[in-house]
């Protein structure tokens, strides 16, 4: 299992690698975020990458 932090809500997602994720908080979809091990932490690196993303998308 791989996990992935939701760039709208910060909530965690946990699925598989490949196919689309949908945050099971929010709803919103996750699919282009990266991902991490599921017994890895989420560094602040990569919360930042995940905030500059959702800024890249939805400003435009």
């Amino acid at each position: 299992m791989k996990k992935k932090m939701c760039c709208f809500c910060l909530q965690i997602s946990l699925g598989f690698e490949g196919g689309e994720w949908i945050c099971p908080s929010c709803g919103k979809d996750i699919t282009p975020l990266a991902f991490v091990e599921e017994n890895q932490e989420f560094t602040s690196e990569y919360i930042q990458s995940i905030m500059v993303y959702k800024e890249k998308v939805y400003s435009e």
